[in-house]
């Protein structure tokens, strides 16, 4: 909204088809085509995805439950 607010202050907007458009409309699915989907752009991310939930899963010892050199324990 305020990029449209500054593009106005300085004459660089154009809202003379906004009167032509109809009041309703319904959106045309798959405008530009059908989706296509690429198997290897499935592959990485799946491989990304699995590594990430196998570090959100795998626990890690806490610092705090370390033996540091100088305990007394």
């Amino acid at each position: 909204m305020l990029g449209t607010v500054v593009a106005a202050l300085f004459g660089m907007t154009d809202f003379s088809r906004i009167g032509e458009g109809s009041i309703f409309a319904v959106p045309q699915p798959f405008v530009f085509g059908a989706p296509v989907f690429d198997i290897a752009a499935i592959l990485s991310m799946f491989i990304v995805i699995m590594t990430e939930t196998m570090a959100d899963k795998t626990p890690s010892p806490s610092p705090a439950s370390r033996r540091t050199s100088g305990s007394s324990r």
